[in-house]
């Protein structure tokens, strides 16, 4: 079934639970006396989908479970993914007409956010203390915005590392690797049993998620997230001189720099490589998660990086109109409460409709039943103490293509000192335009 009909799934469950807890409310969440019932009316937005011809079927079955309690007048609008139709659906949420939504981060959740339009999580979790409880930090680090605030919810992500085939170590008798010297043994010896250890595409978007991994692994999440302000970052300077000690160890086969990242994720797949660093959403389906192990890249012999530290970004999560959320009548605040907390949003039932192989859940207990290898390796991650992560550098920089490009110079022969400084001052006076675009249109 199509994803965006399990999110309506999922939601309308979510609402009709929510009903079954909060009791009587009133427009937008609204209650009529009607004999011994009473009928519940709530606007949602769901992502947009082509065909939502299944999803009343769906949502039949949950009311019938709950006609008991109440009748539904639930009202259903999609959440757009066109700008043309923002506008409309930013001053709904704005008014409080749109309760909540589920969305993926945006130019719309971002202008709603500036706008003032919608609720700071962080607000409630400071009176319901235990609404994070069972979230990962890890996730918490995704949905923050600007270093400090939570606009949204998280429900799930995508993440980035270092993907290895199980099998392969197995048959060697060779350690999978946990730090940098262990990841240099197993390079030695899956060379020697004839085995590429890292398949690489470095000719284009591969060398990419290396670097995104190496700066990580070098200069933990502070470096990782750092904009220059002058002269060369240095673990930008050590994160090469690590991925050349990769190189001269034989990590790579020897036409890297002229293979692409779908080849080197051919050679991951069909089991003439080890180990890949690649986005999860890389594969389309074809990785084998029983047989696939997944970790941040090492921390390198020098490096910062946390043991549970990933590169990730938020895929979905549940956005609060601030208006709704500050209604007189504290049943509204209740409600909006209930939802949070309620055990529905943290079932892994709800996560089996919305995950694929590209995606990890934000509750922790999910991961108590984790039905594959990969989420297995996923789990020790995200449910450990101090888990953490950050977003892709080129979320954080203007010209990250710029620096991989300086990183390929070097790794071919250039000059490492030019090329970063080079990078760094472009990067710098990015930032300046960008900074004084904003001065202009304030």
């Amino acid at each position: 079934m199509k994803k965006a009909i399990k999110l309506i799934s999922l939601l309308m469950a979510l609402i009709l639970t929510l009903g079954l807890f909060t009791g009587c409310t009133e427009s937008n969440l609204s209650v009529e006396d009607d004999g011994d019932l009473e009928t519940l009316t709530m606007t949602v937005g769901v992502p947009a989908d082509s065909s939502n011809t299944d999803w009343r079927e769906i949502i039949s079955l949950w009311m019938e479970d709950m006609e008991l309690y109440y009748t539904f007048d639930l009202k259903i609008v999609s959440v757009p993914t066109e700008e043309a139709g923002y506008k409309d659906f930013m001053k709904k949420v704005d008014r409080g007409e749109i309760a909540m939504f589920i969305a993926e981060p945006s130019a719309m959740t971002e202008q709603l956010r500036l706008d003032e339009s919608l609720v700071e999580v962080d607000t409630i979790q400071k009176e319901y203390t235990a609404l994070y409880d069972d979230i990962s930090e890890a996730a918490l680090d995704l949905a923050m915005e600007e270093d400090t605030y939570h606009w949204a919810y998280p429900l799930s992500g995508s993440y980035q590392g270092l993907y290895y085939n199980t099998e392969i170590f197995e048959q060697h008798q060779i350690a999978v690797p946990t730090n940098w010297a262990e990841l240099l043994t197993a390079v030695e010896g899956l060379k020697t049993a004839g085995v590429t250890p890292i398949a690489a595409g470095f000719a284009d978007e591969g060398l990419n998620y290396m670097v995104d991994e190496l700066i990580l692994s070098e200069g933990g999440v502070a470096d990782h997230s750092y904009q220059p302000t002058f002269g060369i970052v240095s673990s930008w300077e050590r994160a090469i001189q690590h991925l050349k000690e990769l190189e001269t160890a034989g990590a790579f086969t020897s036409d890297c720099y002229n293979n692409t990242f779908d080849n080197a994720v051919d050679s991951f797949l069909n089991g003439q490589a080890a180990m890949i660093v690649a986005p999860s959403t890389a594969f389309n389906g074809a990785l084998d998660l029983d047989t696939t192990g997944f970790m941040g890249l090492p921390a390198t012999s020098t490096g910062k990086r946390g043991a549970n530290a990933i590169v990730g970004e938020l895929e979905y999560g549940v956005y609060f109109s601030l208006k709704y959320y500050q209604k007189q009548d504290e049943r509204y605040m209740e409600a909006l409460i209930d939802l949070l907390n309620d055990d529905y949003i943290t079932s892994p039932d709800l996560y089996n409709m919305l995950k694929d192989e590209g995606t990890f859940s934000a509750v922790k207990s999910y991961y108590d039943d984790a039905e594959n290898n990969i989420e297995e390796c996923l789990g020790e991650i995200l449910t450990a103490e101090g888990s953490e992560a950050d977003l892709p550098m080129s979320k954080h920089l203007y010209t990250f293509d710029n620096l991989v490009d300086a990183f390929r110079n070097v790794l071919t022969g250039a000059d490492m000192e030019t090329e970063l400084l080079a990078a760094a001052q472009t990067e710098i006076q990015a930032a300046e335009e960008a900074e004084a675009q904003e001065t202009e249109k304030d």
